[in-house]
């Protein structure tokens, strides 16, 4: 209680670009910090469960604690993302609710390399693209309260994406775990590529990068920038097969 506090009393909440905005648009970018409050907190239930996972399986003392660690963060990033929410609706917004965290069970794999296959998704993938879009949401970011919260969620995500990539190249003389990530990869990346690009077409149109919200347009050129110039490179890196991969992502990118 007291670190969160202690956090609170960090947040520019009275900044003045919130003010000059119409209520509408108020209204429309505080649904969008809500909606990333719940998101925080349900990848926090994401994490704790991988992180008994990883526990279970043998993962190397570095990898556990920085996924321990991660169930923290992103509680953190479910605060700031609730105050941002609240900054801009001109009113306190609740705690999101309760809800499951909804990991893939890879039931066909073999049960030792199902935490690996989940901190692909989670970290190697999701929270990689997760990094590069706020770091594009930071360079057009002019408001004091969306550049704070977005600097602390940046620094944060790309540790997590650099912990699916430490575990995985900690695992890279496994050739099973090889074959059974470059057959999982096509379903992997659809996986997550599906809901941001859906994002991207159903937010708010015109965008308000002032306020870290970017345009659809914007979004989707970075996430499929992301995928095409950091996580299949990373993957090739550490040995696994991404032609299926590069075939399958031409038709996103010729969509």
């Amino acid at each position: 209680m007291k670190e969160l506090a202690k956090l609170r009393a960090t947040m520019p909440l009275d900044d003045a670009t919130i003010a000059e905005l119409d209520p509408a648009t108020r209204t429309v970018i505080g649904r969008q910090w809500e909606d990333r409050a719940t998101a925080e907190v349900r990848t926090a239930a994401a994490f704790a469960k991988v992180s008994f996972e990883l526990l279970d399986v043998g993962a190397s003392p570095e990898v556990l604690q920085i996924a321990a660690r991660a169930v923290a963060d992103e509680l953190e990033h479910g605060e700031l993302c609730r105050l941002a929410a609240s900054a801009y609706y001109g009113r306190d917004t609740r705690w999101p609710a309760p809800g499951v965290a909804a990991l893939p069970r890879h039931a066909d794999a073999p049960r030792r390399l199902r935490p690996t296959l989940r901190l692909v998704e989670m970290c190697c993938i999701s929270e990689t693209i997760a990094a590069a879009w706020l770091e594009a949401c930071l360079a057009e970011a002019r408001s004091p309260l969306a550049r704070t919260v977005t600097k602390r969620l940046l620094a944060d995500d790309i540790r997590h994406a650099r912990l699916g990539w430490m575990h995985l190249a900690s695992m890279r003389s496994d050739p099973l775990l090889e074959r059974t990530i470059a057959d999982q990869l096509v379903p992997l990346l659809d996986s997550v590529l599906r809901p941001w690009l859906r994002s991207a077409s159903e937010g708010f149109a015109p965008g308000v990068p002032a306020h870290a919200v970017p345009t659809p347009a914007t979004t989707r050129e970075v996430v499929l920038a992301t995928v095409t110039d950091a996580v299949l490179p990373g993957f090739d890196d550490v040995g696994i097969d991404t032609r299926a991969a590069r075939s399958w992502l031409a038709g996103y990118n010729a969509a």
